[in-house]
């Protein structure tokens, strides 16, 4: 997955839901360009307490599927397997952790 604008800081503490599930971000401290698999990933590991390897999977496979849905829907043709989000989305989880251990997590 190519490089895409992202926050680096997608938790649960920073997501605003609208009642009808509009979404909204606050505190974009960190911002730049990078895979969207890195934001995937510190929104999956710093918003769950645990997360067992099938509840990972069942949130990946429900974010790709939702990610193709609305890619398609836009028109968009080049929609990324999900075995290249997985293969993207485990080096971002080492990259978060390598980061998060700098500040002592």
């Amino acid at each position: 997955l190519g490089p895409s604008r992202r926050r680096r800081d997608h938790k649960a503490a920073n997501m605003l839901f609208d009642v009808d599930d509009t979404l909204a971000m606050c505190d974009f401290q960190w911002a730049g360009k990078a895979a969207p698999s890195k934001d995937l990933a510190y929104c999956l590991v710093s918003s769950a307490a645990s997360l067992t390897l099938v509840e990972e999977d069942t949130y990946l496979r429900f974010y790709h599927s939702e990610l193709s849905r609305r890619l398609a829907s836009r028109g968009v043709a080049l929609v990324p397997t999900f075995e290249a989000l997985h293969e993207s989305y485990l080096p971002a989880v080492c990259d978060l952790a390598r980061w998060m251990a700098g500040w002592s997590w």
